[in-house]
């Protein structure tokens, strides 16, 4: 998992330096270090286990295996960037592990910016708690969530829900 991480981020500088720039780059991209962004991927899965107050023992954990995005704008690496360059998005990659665990780990270097993080969508079955309780196949999707302040050394605790 680690090495795929690591490819994906070469894969990820390469395409910048071949993509990101028109001319001659005088501000170069600056990756002096990663800040991490991880969390709890939840899915409401069962209306049978809902109480009045909407927390996370409502929840299930997202399918093991749900691929999760997070997209930077490589403009938020180069320090000082070009009005006249057109910056490429930058897209990491991770996998939802057991207990709906995830975790990124996002190039980065001392300036402050924001990851979007999305999903692959799923269908599963949902259990709804109304007069004849029906199980039924849904399709549950993740609408972006923004997550600022990520600089070099950062971490970051962002839980997810699925809707």
């Amino acid at each position: 998992m680690k090495n795929l991480k690591s490819i994906f981020s070469l894969i990820a500088m390469v395409l910048i330096f071949l993509i990101a720039c028109d001319e001659e780059q005088t501000n170069p991209v600056t990756e002096n270090g990663a800040a991490t962004i991880s969390g709890i991927a939840y899915v409401n899965l069962s209306e049978l286990n809902d109480t009045n107050v909407i927390t996370d023992w409502n929840y299930e954990f997202v399918p093991s295996g749900t691929v999760l995005y997070a997209m930077i704008n490589s403009e938020d690496l180069v320090l000082v960037p070009s009005s006249t360059a057109t910056y490429a998005d930058i897209f990491i990659t991770t996998i939802v592990g057991g207990n709906g665990a995830y975790s990124f780990e996002i190039p980065a270097n001392s300036k402050n910016f924001t990851v979007a993080i999305t999903g692959n969508d799923f269908q599963t079955n949902f259990v709804d708690a109304g007069a004849d309780t029906i199980t039924s196949p849904k399709i549950f999707s993740l609408e972006a969530v923004e997550v600022g302040n990520i600089h070099n050394g950062a971490i970051r605790i962002e839980n997810l829900y699925y809707e």
